[in-house]
């Protein structure tokens, strides 16, 4: 008797033990910590090697993270639209610069998120690394050479541990402006966006080729 009791003592013991390590391990509220936030660094990538002057062409513009800790945790970007609470919404900008036009700035595709059980799901792009888009013109008469644009990209990233309050970071982009009637060779590091009637498009023709590349396979048919 006297060791079943103890037994029974031992057991409530060592269950209460672990009752507390769970309670302990609980995770804790969210926090702004920009620290355990990716440095954040922007690269651009031109259609074109050089940019002819009268004409106008897409730049694309990286928004990459250079990871500086162990934590993997998937950081996300506030979407551009505003209705994401106090979250400072992703904006892209260009300077000004004599003889070039900027317009028609795109952004990734947001989507809806739920980081935090309890909380509303928010607006976010990404996660990871975003692409931006935007055409750029170069007048007739701009001089040949070399330019600078200058930008800055207002974000906020979050993931399920926090978020890293408002950032905002500026760069640069270097133009190579050359004749209209020059020869200029496609930058390979340039990836196109798809537009909306794109991706509805490849929606529809995915399953159409599907069956036909397995016919083509039993077939032996080599497309000729």
């Amino acid at each position: 008797m006297a060791r079943t009791l103890m037994a029974v003592v031992l057991l409530v013991a060592v269950t209460q033990a672990q009752i507390g390590v769970l309670s302990a391990s609980q995770p804790q509220p969210a926090t702004k910590d920009p620290a355990a936030f990716p440095q954040t660094f922007v690269e651009a990538f031109p259609r074109y090697m050089a940019l002819r002057r009268g004409t106008e062409e897409k730049v694309l513009l990286t928004a990459a993270l250079n990871w500086t800790t162990r934590d993997l945790t998937a950081t996300y970007w506030a979407a551009p639209s505003p209705k994401n609470g106090s979250l400072v919404a992703t904006e892209l900008t260009i300077e000004p610069l004599e003889g070039f036009a900027t317009r028609a700035i795109e952004y990734p595709r947001s989507q809806k998120v739920l980081l935090r059980l309890g909380e509303e799901r928010l607006r976010l792009l990404g996660p990871g690394s975003i692409d931006l888009h935007f055409k750029l013109r170069a007048d007739r008469t701009v001089a040949l050479g070399d330019h600078v644009l200058k930008g800055k990209l207002r974000f906020q990233q979050v993931s399920r541990v926090g978020d890293s309050g408002p950032r905002q970071l500026e760069f640069s982009i270097p133009i190579r402006v050359v004749e209209n009637n020059a020869v200029v060779s496609k930058d390979t590091r340039f990836r196109q966006s798809l537009t909306p009637i794109q991706k509805a498009g490849l929606v529809i023709l995915i399953p159409l080729v599907i069956p036909l590349a397995i016919i083509g396979a039993l077939t032996g048919w080599d497309g000729c």
